[in-house]
């Protein structure tokens, strides 16, 4: 059903764009979980149950009738924040993805790097907290139990008694709410222990941070700079800029486009040989 309305909408996308489909060259992708790229496989146990076994790019690809490009949401975010946002230039970068779930879109030398499997960057099932909660990926006390935006937001449901989402919670934290900054800092600081080993090992120039809760700011940014200072080692740490994406809610749509990009020459040229 989900593949079924991503056709529908990359149609509907094409009408109002008045572009036809013969015209497209192909199509980016992107899938919150870990992608087996010699596969087209997904790690689905505890992250998409009920995908199991699914080949989503092949799936897109026999209903719209043109190549799809499979990425990690991740992976397409950080793509996106390197050609056209907050890390152009920039060759060695973590872009973090505080939305449902904690991952990391690693680009290293001006290359996405995946890992073997595809599971580089899944810094959300980090251990955070060893008496935290059940994580859906059966382990205990990942990161995004106690720092994603819903976890951050259930945490002010517990003290206030009232329903909290994501977008009230931003507004809380707008409004200098005690209760909803010192929540958000919290979730920052545990986010920045996690990069800060992400920054001991990779030594990257820049953290990009985005998704859901990246609005909130420096109540956000700054506890993660702290955490890195105070937990990285010191050439490393000092060396690293974090900063917010500057792209929003479309840098996992834009990269997702970077994909097809990359690959345009070649694509025009396959169209000429046809």
């Amino acid at each position: 059903e989900s593949l079924d309305l991503a056709d529908e909408l990359v149609r509907a996308a094409l009408r109002g764009a008045g572009i036809e489909p013969a015209r497209v060259l192909g199509v980016g992708m992107g899938l919150a979980a870990p992608i087996h790229k010699a596969t087209g496989e997904i790690a689905t146990e505890g992250i998409l149950p009920g995908w199991h076994g699914i080949r989503p790019a092949h799936e897109m690809q026999a209903r719209l009738g043109v190549a799809v490009e499979l990425e990690n949401d991740a992976n397409v975010g950080a793509l996106g924040e390197k050609v056209f946002g907050a890390a152009r230039g920039v060759e060695d970068l973590i872009y973090v993805r505080v939305s449902a779930g904690i991952g990391a879109g690693l680009i290293l030398g001006g290359r996405p790097y995946r890992g073997f499997g595809g599971v580089a960057g899944e810094i959300g099932h980090v251990l955070a907290d060893p008496a935290g909660p059940i994580c859906r990926c059966g382990n205990r006390g990942c990161l995004e139990t106690i720092a994603s935006p819903p976890a951050v937001a259930a945490l002010l449901e517990r003290s206030s008694g009232e329903p909290v989402g994501v977008e009230r919670l931003l507004e809380l934290v707008a409004a200098k709410d005690r209760r909803a900054r010192r929540a958000v800092a919290d979730a920052g600081e545990a986010i920045g222990r996690a990069l800060s080993m992400l920054v001991n090992v990779l030594n990257p120039e820049l953290v990009v941070v985005g998704g859901d809760l990246a609005p909130a700011g420096p109540m956000l940014l700054d506890p993660i700079r702290a955490a890195i200072e105070r937990h990285g080692v010191a050439p490393a740490a000092g060396a690293v800029r974090v900063v917010a994406g500057t792209l929003g809610d479309r840098a996992e749509v834009l990269g997702a486009a970077g994909l097809i990009l990359a690959q345009t020459p070649h694509a025009l040229a396959t169209r000429v040989e046809r």
